[in-house]
């Protein structure tokens, strides 16, 4: 896995697409929700509102070398709080 982020305007969302290098098929769209600007993502199968992300790496010849991602938020349906790790292939 490897370290960083694209992102790009998304108006299908009336916001942001951010895809994570180290995680490329997992997208965060990054949105105005009222007065707030928020963050969602599916964690565990499940659509959540992102509340924060870990990222386990170390020095590599050629930069970080991420070994795995942990995202934590909370279900956009029920409330519940999800976590999920994302681990490098």
């Amino acid at each position: 896995m490897a370290y960083g982020f694209t992102i790009k305007p998304d108006r299908s969302v009336k916001g942001y697409q951010m895809t994570l290098v180290a995680a490329p098929e997992r997208h965060i769209t990054v949105k105005k929700d009222k007065d707030a600007v928020r963050a969602e993502v599916v964690i565990a199968g499940r659509p959540a509102a992102l509340e924060k992300m870990h990222i386990n790496a170390s020095d590599g010849l050629t930069g970080p070398k991420v070994h795995y991602v942990e995202v934590y938020g909370k279900d956009l349906q029920t409330g519940e709080k999800c976590r999920e790790k994302l681990v490098s292939k």
